[in-house]
């Protein structure tokens, strides 16, 4: 029975305040457990800590001997465009004045689909860019007016950090995935403090320990993407907006304030928070006039602090005061276009759709949504789309945009070592989310990290890179339907047990349905581009110095996973995809390249031996060297 109320938080009989927003326990088994964990609270979360740093020590060592470590030297990569933003800013570029847009080849094709529908405007183009002295191109000059000119291209905040950490520490991603481990540590912590209020102690502890063994989590930790950023943010609003509904502070309103407006710039689908500050301080508040004003002057004020130096930016630039990034439009009509899809496999745009719809609206947010959705058949279209695509979010495969995390654990076996993935964590967050059903309202902030997730995946992707925030809000559910099972084992309530386990083993069926028959879980690009951007040009320069060794310790270590590449591929079988036939030639032409150094070494029995493997190999693809 609770006697008072401290800080917005039940206050038991003996007046100690509780952590959880949870209802006490009725039966035994959670109390006593609940209580247990509490007693040994720190001795369980420093076991936690321990394990989550040495994991990460370990995966840094391993990674740091692989070309997955420099992923941003794949130039068609969004690690490379967000290096070299980072690197623009820490050379003085602080205002970024120079358009600073990517130019890959789907953006290419984009750009000649539309300039053979509108051949005057290329003509224009092309006058245009030949009078430019930085050698700027047509079609980057059409993407440059399509995605606002000088406006961003995506949300600064993370761009601005590597800026920032490239200027003090040194131009090194090794740096920036320091600070991206210590933000691993922080959301692990977090995930501890959400699932402690909002489902009590042991919740906490086991959703700690599951953010630690959830694989995904921790790949992309040494990733140039915003991913754990974005993780680290979510959990942060939903814990501080939390600290702030329970103690009522100008001072934790302004911290809302303060991380919703520096959330923004990170991701602008962070906004909702920002709003449901204000929405719950005037609700809370609607009697007290001066109150309300108080607080919502409070999260003004720390909203505007993090925001003004971009805002400063955009006004001197003569652009629109909040326009922190210009991709909105293209990621819509990328994400629901009439020819999107849904699969599970990936990020898969049509470019015919892009070409028409951008070429059409010039790329203003508004009118490409209108046209983008009129394009489609029916008014059922795009919401069949987003039906399939809500499906495609609980699916095993964490399907790859710019990094393949299966390709990762390829290269860093300790991430075996962390097993959790969405198989099954999603189907213990459903039950979890069912079982606590009737507290929404007091667990409304994590709720709503977790519809923003959702909603976002459903319009636009459900890449991995993109779902990893969703999983990170789930983990807490996963817990708590965890813990519950857990206490029916113990109580011996087979009724509620045996439910649930049905329940949880359907979904598990569920998520677990196989991947499309096209689909690869590491594909031919995962294992072509790290030799490409990587050892290659390595190779290349150890020739050049007249270091053969060197280039053949290369071209060893390339051929390193040739068995997991080839992935069960026998001599002489025909490949079962194009995917698959690209990994074969690949692994022939890195044989025949040894064969061909050997040979120069003179080497010639290896060579020999070199060269029959990768032609046995060839003959597999109708053909030899």
């Amino acid at each position: 029975m609770t006697a008072v109320e401290e800080g917005g938080l039940p206050v038991d009989r003996e007046g100690m305040r509780r952590d959880s927003l949870e209802p006490r326990p009725t039966d035994g088994t959670r109390a006593a457990l609940d209580r247990w964990c509490a007693a040994r609270r720190k001795l369980l979360l420093g076991a936690i800590a321990a394990l989550a740093i040495l994991l990460r020590l370990v995966y840094f060592v391993q990674l740091d001997a692989s070309p997955l470590m420099w992923q941003h030297l794949w130039p068609e990569s969004d690690m490379s465009f967000f290096d070299d933003w980072g690197r623009s800013i820490a050379d003085g570029d602080w205002a970024g004045e120079s358009a600073r847009h990517p130019n890959h080849e789907w953006h290419r094709d984009v750009a000649a689909l539309h300039f053979a529908a509108e051949p005057e405007l290329h003509r224009q183009l092309v006058a245009e860019a030949r009078d430019r002295s930085d050698g700027t191109r047509a079609d980057q000059l059409l993407w440059n007016r399509w995605l606002g000119g000088r406006q961003f291209h995506q949300e600064p905040l993370y761009a601005y950090l590597i800026g920032a950490t490239y200027r003090l520490l040194g131009a090194d991603v090794r740096w920036v995935f320091a600070w991206q481990l210590a933000l691993g540590l922080v959301s692990i912590m977090l995930l501890y403090l959400i699932g402690r209020r909002a489902f009590g102690e042991t919740a906490g502890l086991v959703a700690a320990l599951m953010g630690t063994l959830f694989g995904p989590l921790l790949t992309y930790e040494l990733v140039l993407l915003r991913a754990t950023l974005l993780v680290a943010f979510g959990l942060a609003l939903v814990q501080l907006l939390w600290s702030a509904l329970g103690h009522d502070s100008r001072l934790r309103w302004a911290a809302v304030g303060l991380a919703s407006g520096a959330a923004f710039v990170l991701k602008t689908t962070y906004a909702p928070f920002g709003l449901a500050a204000c929405a719950a301080v005037a609700w809370r508040h609607r009697r007290q006039p001066r109150s309300l004003c108080s607080r919502l002057g409070w999260i003004v004020l720390g909203g505007s602090f993090a925001l003004a130096p971009f805002v400063t930016r955009n006004v001197a630039l003569g652009l629109p005061p909040l326009a922190v990034t210009s991709v909105g439009a293209l990621a819509f009509v990328a994400g629901s276009g009439p020819h999107a899809t849904a699969d599970v496999a990936g990020f898969d745009a049509s470019i015919d759709d892009v070409a028409r719809v951008m070429g059409t609206t010039d790329g203003a947010l508004g009118a490409t949504v209108v046209e983008t959705l009129a394009a489609h058949d029916s008014l059922l279209s795009p919401l069949r789309l987003w039906a399939a695509r809500l499906l495609a979010v609980f699916h095993w495969y964490e399907a790859p945009q710019n990094g393949n995390v299966y390709a990762y654990r390829m290269h860093a076996p300790v991430l075996g070592l962390a097993p959790l993935s969405v198989l099954s964590v999603a189907p213990l967050a459903l039950l979890g989310l069912f079982l606590g059903r009737r507290g929404w309202r007091d667990r409304w902030p994590l709720e709503l990290l977790v519809l923003i997730s959702l909603g976002s995946l459903v319009v636009f992707s459900t890449v991995s890179r993109y779902r990893i925030v969703l999983m990170a809000a789930l983990l807490p559910y996963a817990a708590y339907g965890s813990v519950r099972l857990a206490c029916w084992v113990a109580e011996r309530r087979v009724r509620p047990l045996a439910g649930s386990l049905v329940a949880v083993a359907l979904l598990m069926i569920f998520v677990g349905r196989p991947l499309p028959e096209f689909a690869a879980v590491v594909r031919a690009t995962d294992h072509v581009q790290p030799y490409r951007y990587y050892h290659e040009p390595l190779i290349a320069a150890a020739l050049d110095e007249g270091r053969p060794q060197a280039a053949l310790e290369l071209l060893d270590d390339a051929l390193r996973h040739e068995a997991a590449m080839l992935c069960g591929h026998e001599v002489g079988e025909a490949p079962a995809s194009m995917d698959e036939a690209r990994v074969v030639q690949h692994v022939a032409g890195l044989h025949l390249r040894r064969a061909e150094l050997l040979t120069h070494m003179g080497r010639d029995e290896e060579a020999a031996l070199a060269s029959r493997r990768g032609n046995a190999l060839l003959s597999s693809l109708g053909g030899e060297s």
